[in-house]
């Protein structure tokens, strides 16, 4: 088809978009109805979860509250009948329960919510005990082991004194057969009685709950256990008082493995204790008469519920006397705590009133329009969205200079087509410009949207220069073709490892390659950075002499001069022309050290700064203190061996050894340095600097220098 006809074909974006969002609209008019219905059902469901939330939350911190009060007060007890430091003895029998009796009243007396306190001696079963009756007034009880029993006495406070009141009995219960002495004993830890009706002191009959705790003396041996008993009513009187819509209310219920559901609390606290056989105990679920609390019994029964964390709320929906409800359950939480949970009950009219009636009729007015503009959304996504999307995302890839070829973006509207080929064209552009200038400074440009402008500024980096070694007799020895064949495998080799060490190739000069480390990105570990690219480079290049022999050509060497020092970087030349490149003395160093090596016979030369800025990631040695062209003062000149991890003990010991002798040479020590450059040799035989120090130390030995020698050597190279 040509291309005429086919571009004919291809609608504008305008255009189409006017049609397709036209009959969007009209759809979208009648699909609001159904949005509005959804949105309103979804938030009030959520405001329901909210609420139920929130309200369990908040009771259940205050029945955490009542539980850690009395894990607190078993604690304090069990400090004042069994001290620890200080210097008041241990309750060890019936005759020291009057060491503790005003605190065991002062502690009642603050501490309303509990029925009362007590302590019973593991020796004898003696007890001493502090009830607090629902009418305010607290009474001593003392329980002492005579013939019979337990001989009963109870005391009255009154001032500072203690009032006996005749209650002259023996009893025959004793504590230490109860459920909860023996478990506390048994394991030494805190246990927790399930909720029962107590009676205290003849007091009316409540429901309440036990907390046990051991007590041990400074040897650590069992005195006895002390108990705190609370009564569950003022739970009840809480839960009543809290808010849950207009028509809901919050019950607790205690579930136990082997134990039917009972309710601890609920706003009917009339309703929890029951007469049993001439005895009161716990409601059941079944015997509450609560049909919503009787639909949770089979999940509790399981205990299903008990796997719930601390914060989480189950949520479900219930159906109870032809109304349905939303009930939240939550897990008490805590170790070792009662099996309590609580329920929040909520009719669901609370929140959802009349939206269903209302709403139902509207969804299926709008159930059709719905299906029409899902389909047509569709057809207008695949035609406009997708091609977007895929410009949308080559653009962010442009913008971090990610110009690989991809499959071209295809669209039948013209002015997205046009913008695809377009992006196709700039992307070729952009590859040849990434080739012409360092690709990290590109990407910095393109990514800020700067232009490039001419100044630089000041910054710690490393330089690098490499270079081939005996290149102008090689290149004499090959045909100009096969020699550019040769330079771009070995540039290729350098630059690929430059740019893999995240540094930024500045420029080739003929066989030598000028890179740098720390600009335009700041980079931390530059110095390490760039030793570690000429020696991965040196390893590439080796790693490629097979190759090279097989098509012919020679085998290349290369080395290397790195230096670290404030440089200016930044944008160099004209307004018109300029180049992103680094100034300063490290770049002058830098290219002299690579020239050194030609004395040497080393291949990699670094700078002392670089030295101090890699630390201990790389091994090296001093070769030499050299004057160089353009210093007034001498630097100290090192030969990088390799990276600490690559490098075997005995490489790192010949190193040392040359420092060492390298450091006897600098002291004037000569025939010392002599002997160690003659071990260094011994080991590396063809060592270069070993070799050029011996023979110059065995010069001075036999002429010293001057009482004015610093140790340098002058080099003529610049």
């Amino acid at each position: 088809m040509p291309e005429s006809s086919a571009v004919c074909m291809k609608q504008s974006l305008r255009s189409s978009l006017a049609k397709s969002m036209t009959a969007i609209f009209l759809g979208a008019i009648f699909a609001l109805g159904a949005i509005a219905f959804l949105t309103a059902r979804t938030s009030l469901a959520s405001l329901a979860d909210q609420f139920i939330q929130q309200t369990s939350d908040s009771i259940d911190v205050r029945v955490q509250t009542l539980l850690e009060k009395a894990e607190s007060g078993a604690k304090f007890t069990a400090g004042l009948v069994s001290p620890q430091v200080g210097g008041r003895p241990a309750v060890t029998n019936s005759d020291r329960f009057s060491l503790v009796v005003s605190d065991l009243l002062e502690f009642i007396a603050t501490n309303q919510e509990f029925s009362s306190v007590s302590f019973t001696l593991d020796r004898t079963g003696e007890t001493v005990r502090v009830v607090q009756l629902t009418s305010g007034l607290r009474v001593v009880q003392t329980f002492r082991l005579v013939q019979q029993g337990y001989q009963a006495h109870e005391f009255v406070p009154f001032g500072d004194q203690l009032q006996k009141r005749p209650l002259d009995a023996v009893w025959n219960d004793d504590n230490r057969k109860t459920d909860w002495y023996a478990y506390a004993k048994a394991t030494s830890k805190d246990y927790w009685t399930g909720t029962r009706p107590l009676r205290s002191g003849g007091d009316s009959t409540t429901p309440g709950i036990t907390l046990a705790r051991p007590v041990f003396d400074r040897n650590h041996r069992l005195l006895g256990v002390v108990s705190v008993v609370y009564t569950t009513t003022d739970l009840s009187l809480f839960i009543d008082k809290v808010e849950v819509g207009t028509n809901g209310y919050a019950a607790i219920v205690e579930s136990s493995p082997g134990q039917p559901t009972r309710v601890v609390a609920h706003p009917h606290k009339n309703l929890l204790l029951i007469s049993y056989k001439g005895t009161e105990r716990l409601a059941t679920l079944e015997e509450l008469g609560d049909p919503v609390l009787l639909s949770l019994k089979d999940e509790l029964s399981a205990n299903s519920v008990s796997s719930l964390s601390a914060d989480e709320v189950s949520r479900r929906s219930v159906n109870a006397g032809q109304r349905a409800y939303a009930i939240g359950l939550k897990r008490i939480g805590g170790t070792n705590r009662p099996k309590w949970y609580l329920a929040i009950v909520i009719p669901d009219e609370e929140f959802m009133g009349n939206i269903w009636k209302s709403g139902l009729l509207l969804f299926w007015v709008a159930a059709a329009a719905c299906v029409a503009v899902a389909g047509l959304s569709v057809y207008v996504a695949s035609r406009v969205s997708r091609p977007l999307q895929g410009l949308a995302q080559e653009t962010s890839l442009i913008q971090s200079l990610n110009l690989l070829a991809r499959k071209p973006i295809e669209s039948d509207i013209r002015e997205i087509d046009e913008l695809a080929q377009g992006m196709e064209r700039m992307k070729s552009g952009l590859r040849s410009l990434e080739k012409l200038v360092p690709g990290d400074y590109a990407r910095y440009l393109i990514g800020t949207g700067q232009e490039a402008r001419l100044g630089g500024e000041r910054r710690r980096i490393t330089v690098y220069f490499g270079d081939i070694v005996g290149f102008t007799s090689i290149s004499e020895r090959m045909e100009p073709e096969q020699l550019v064949e040769v330079l771009a495998e070995y540039l290729d080799v350098l630059s690929g490892e430059v740019l893999a060490h995240e540094g930024t190739v500045d420029k080739f000069n003929g066989d030598d390659v000028m890179a740098f480390w720390g600009a335009p990105n700041l980079i931390a570990d530059h110095a390490v950075r760039a030793c570690k690219a000429a020696l991965d480079s040196q390893t590439r290049i080796e790693g490629m002499h097979s190759e090279w022999t097989e098509k012919g050509h020679p085998l290349l060497r290369a080395s290397f001069g790195i230096s670290t020092g404030e440089v200016i970087v930044g944008n160099v030349g004209s307004r018109q022309r300029m180049n992103y490149t680094v100034i300063g003395d490290a770049v002058n160093l830098a290219s002299r050290f690579q020239s050194l090596n030609k004395y040497y016979s080393t291949e990699i030369l670094i700078g002392e700064q670089t030295v101090v800025d890699a630390g201990d990631a790389i091994v090296t040695r001093m070769v030499d203190l050299v004057a160089v062209a353009g210093r007034d003062e001498p630097v100290k000149v090192y030969e990088l061996m390799g990276m600490i991890d690559d490098l075997t003990d005995s490489q790192i010991a010949v190193a040392d050894l040359h420092d060492k002798a390298m450091s006897y040479f600098l002291n004037r020590e000569f025939r010392s340095a002599s002997h160690m450059f003659q071990e260094v040799l011994e080991v590396w035989p063809h060592d270069g600097p070993a070799r050029i120090l011996l023979a110059r130390s065995q010069h001075y030995e036999a002429d010293p220098p001057p009482k004015d020698w610093d140790g340098s050597s002058t080099m003529s190279v610049k």
